[in-house]
């Protein structure tokens, strides 16, 4: 047996104490305290601003244990701007193995514990969302999930904290999907809100298909406006209730929506837009919808307004360019206080047809007060949707109007060759609908 010297013995212990233990724990301790540095925070807060395409900012990264982080303080600025779009005090990232027992789950999952957005910036989460559909965030095996208990929307009024928001993102070879369900904090409903955008990819086009669902409560349109700016203008206690699916095709979006419109402002659609006047609050049922290329193809729905006022040009506008009947030979020459307005509506290509449903009223009756009929309809007959263009701006000139007011509504609407205002009144033929 080999005999080393006691000098020997004690060197070779001191030497392996130093290797085995003194320099482990050194380096576990220096990494502790470099993953704790700020340069270690800037670098993380670097790589997920390269990732993202954004300014990234983050007060302190944590690694819990293997596969978990925490970051602290996390910030999402416009690296042009520098104005701040996301907060949000903790991240917790957990990340899976590719190939786990649990493949069916996404392979990183993000919890976020009071997250806030601007929702005057919302563009630039547009923009994250549209960089992971073009698959400009790299491949991203098993998904990601994102969830919260609750998320807050600043820098708007009127809008809605949301409760239990919950996201997917997804992307195949040939598919990139992102999926957001959420739905108001109170009260609490069976159904929550969704909305599905997936976009695919075959021999070089990318096709994009929207579906969306209100889900089994009424939505407020100024949270809705955050995808759908066409809807600011309806006031701040409109709401809407329905879905919409869709796709884009070489012309623009193609597609579909039902659903029901509610306590919306007239006044705000026709003021600064259209030389008349009509308040009150209004409800549309919109049986269907279908649009194509951007423009509404056909549409079938149900309009009624109570206690508003009408104004007298309108009146007279609508009986001149649309051959509807005014019901009051003796009305005040500047505005008529109305009790019922109350129509049914139909849109065939470019064709109108207006049937006036009011309650207690004459048959055909559209508007009217405690006085008679206002307005009448006495038959379903064929109009033009540039009959109701002139009869909304008659001072655009002869044909279809081309003033700004009316060039909004021409954008969406399905038109052919305008009549003047001197032959906008003729109904054309055909049966009724």
């Amino acid at each position: 047996m080999l005999q080393l010297h006691d000098r020997t013995r004690r060197r070779i212990g001191v030497t392996a104490f130093i290797a085995f233990a003194v320099l482990p724990t050194l380096a576990v301790l220096a990494c502790g305290l470099w993953r704790h540095s700020p340069s270690c925070t800037g670098r993380e807060a670097g790589q997920i601003g390269i990732v993202l395409g954004v300014a990234a900012a983050v007060d302190g990264v944590e690694y819990v244990r293997p596969g978990v982080l925490r970051y602290t303080g996390v910030a999402l600025s416009d690296p042009e701007t520098g104005r701040i779009f996301f907060r949000c005090p903790l991240i917790e990232v957990t990340s899976r193995p590719a190939g786990n027992a649990a493949d069916a789950a996404a392979s990183i999952v993000l919890r976020f514990t009071q997250p806030e957005i601007d929702a005057t910036q919302f563009g630039a989460i547009k923009q994250l969302i549209d960089r992971f559909l073009g698959r400009r965030l790299g491949e991203l095996e098993g998904g990601i999930e994102l969830l919260a208990d609750e998320m807050l929307l600043a820098g708007m009024p009127d809008l809605p904290k949301l409760s239990q928001p919950w996201a997917q993102l997804q992307g195949t070879r040939g598919t990139a999907q992102a999926l957001f369900v959420f739905q108001l904090a109170d009260p609490p409903v069976e159904n929550p809100a969704g909305i599905r955008i997936t976009r695919r990819r075959a021999e070089g086009v990318a096709r994009q298909e929207i579906e969306f669902t209100t889900g089994s409560a009424p939505l407020p349109c100024a949270l809705l406006s955050l995808g759908f700016r066409e809807l600011e203008v309806l006031g701040p206690a409109a709401q809407f209730q329905g879905s919409l699916a869709c796709r884009n095709d070489s012309g623009g979006y193609c597609g579909h929506f039902e659903g029901r419109l509610s306590e919306f402002e007239l006044d705000r659609l026709m003021s600064g837009r259209f030389p008349h006047l009509l308040s009150g609050r209004a409800t549309c049922v919109i049986n269907r919808a279908e649009f194509g290329r951007g423009r509404l193809e056909n549409a079938a729905g149900r309009l009624v307004a109570k206690s508003g006022m009408i104004g007298r040009s309108l009146i007279d506008a609508c009986a001149k360019y649309m051959g509807i009947e005014a019901g009051q030979a003796h009305l005040p020459p500047d505005r008529v206080h109305y009790t019922h307005l109350d129509f049914g509506f139909a849109i065939a290509g470019s064709q109108l047809t207006l049937k006036g449903l009011c309650p207690d009223a004459p048959p055909g009756t559209l508007l009217f007060n405690e006085y008679g009929a206002i307005l009448i309809q006495p038959d379903s007959q064929h109009r033009t949707v540039a009959s109701l263009l002139v009869a909304l701006d008659p001072f655009g000139g002869a044909y279809v109007p081309a003033t700004p007011s009316a060039g909004r509504v021409l954008a969406y609407l399905p038109l052919e060759s305008a009549p003047s205002p001197h032959t906008a009144a003729q109904p054309s033929s055909g049966p009724p609908h």
